[in-house]
């Protein structure tokens, strides 16, 4: 019931969620010492000492199978957060190229803008250290894409729009080799 107690007391969906694993496991053990303990009290002829041995028994099950969901959960936990820091990149970069495309106001620019935004959000959105270089390449040609956007250059934005694009590319490619 305590270990129960303390996965409801959450304070997010998410971590509820990954503690049901330790909240089922908490109440097949409180389940199993009922329906155990309370055989062995039926059963009269039975010494009680064979009544503390599976109960104790029981128990030890029960503590290692809590033990493993606890270790479990932080096991997730940890890839969880490694994965919102290695999709970080792709995501922000998806909000920028999506906020570009809607402060892009004649056509080309637009059509150019939106090349890049599907690009970067059909993107592989795992990172690795091994991609700092392009990503950071890509960050300073977004960003003069970004400024052309800004100043209606045709020409700058359709140059630097396919900066960009080769640069994804070239991004993702290094993506596959890297898996």
């Amino acid at each position: 019931l305590a270990c129960a107690w303390f996965a409801f007391k959450e304070e997010n969906a998410q971590k509820l969620f990954y503690r049901i694993s330790l909240i089922s496991t908490s109440y097949a053990g409180l389940i199993a010492t009922f329906v155990f303990g309370g055989l062995c009290m039926l059963i009269s002829p039975l010494p009680y000492w064979i009544g503390i041995l599976v109960c104790s028994i029981v128990l030890a099950v029960n503590v290692i199978a809590v033990i493993k969901a606890a270790a479990a959960v932080g096991e997730v936990e940890r890839i969880d957060r490694k994965v919102k820091q290695q999709t970080f990149f792709i995501k922000s970069l998806t909000v920028d190229a999506e906020t570009l495309l809607a402060r892009a106001k004649s056509e080309d620019a637009k059509a150019a803008c939106k090349k890049v935004y599907e690009a970067v959000r059909y993107s592989d959105p795992m990172s690795s250290e091994m991609l700092t270089g392009v990503e950071s390449q890509i960050t300073i040609k977004f960003a003069a894409l970004s400024d052309a956007v800004t100043a209606e250059d045709a020409n700058a934005i359709d140059a630097a729009a396919e900066e960009v694009l080769i640069l994804i590319k070239d991004r993702n490619s290094k993506c596959m080799m890297l898996k």
